[in-house]
């Protein structure tokens, strides 16, 4: 594992079975850090994410890749509405826990920051559940800043969790 390089790509469509794997592994070992559920998602098929992941010009999912096996995701997402498409929100970020502390993250959320400028965005946002010091730590290291938070946004095993509202400027 560790001779491994790890790359950072946009995923594709033959990435579907893999990532619908990683996303629902997400949801089970951080079920608290994630507005979505194992329940919801685990009915979303492989064809699902294959539609997820062709023809969407304002989203992208970026993978971090070692050897053949994704150990990471994130995706990035334009703001719909005309007014509001100079910013966009990066969701869903995950590294598995062998690979965390490998700067994985931070490479996923610069991917999402190079896609966002390449489109002339201002700024991206995220949201970060305020009990996960090593995530905000790995967003603060990444040039983003709190601006807000919203409180009790998720709810999960009787416990409200907190929200940190985070921003980065293109």
């Amino acid at each position: 594992m560790e001779n491994l390089k790890i790359i950072i790509r946009e995923a594709n469509v033959a990435d579907a079975a893999a990532l619908r794997e990683l996303r629902l592994e997400a949801l089970q070992d951080r079920p608290e850090a994630f507005g979505s559920d194992y329940e919801k998602e685990s009915k979303d098929s492989v064809a699902d994410w294959e539609k997820k992941l062709t023809g969407q010009p304002d989203n992208a999912i970026f993978v971090a890749v070692a050897g053949s096996a994704l150990v990471g995701m994130t995706g990035i997402g334009r703001n719909k509405h005309t007014k509001m498409k100079h910013g966009g929100y990066i969701w869903g970020v995950y590294v598995q826990p062998a690979w965390r502390g490998k700067n994985i993250s931070g490479q996923l959320i610069e991917a999402c920051v190079r896609w966002s400028a390449d489109r002339s965005m201002k700024f991206v946002k995220l949201g970060v559940v305020a009990t996960n010091p090593a995530a905000i730590s790995s967003y603060v290291r990444s040039g983003f800043r709190v601006y807000g938070v919203e409180p009790r946004v998720i709810f999960y095993n009787n416990v409200y969790y907190d929200e940190l509202l985070m921003v980065r400027d293109i």
